[in-house]
């Protein structure tokens, strides 16, 4: 199953153009479970980040319910 994930994302990223790149982009384990972005609020943590990539979502503080692709960090805390 992971490497079904894994063959789907790459495709993906094969057909998203992507114009920009962070500058820590090299240094991402790419093959991890999962990956997270933080940083103080306002660093740059938006949904430009995300635009045009399916199935992507922000896990975002002070608020309560999930609207779009933004979650409410809490729900993680159900996970355990």
């Amino acid at each position: 199953m992971l490497e079904d994930l894994v063959e789907l994302h790459l495709e993906v990223m094969k057909t998203t153009p992507i114009t920009v790149r962070r500058y820590c982009y090299s240094q991402i384990n790419w093959k991890s479970n999962g990956i997270c972005i933080l940083g103080d609020r306002g660093a740059g943590k938006t949904t430009r980040q995300i635009s045009g990539v399916d199935h992507s979502y922000l896990a975002v503080d002070d608020i309560e319910v999930g609207l779009g692709k933004k979650v409410p960090l809490y729900l993680f805390g159900f996970l355990y």
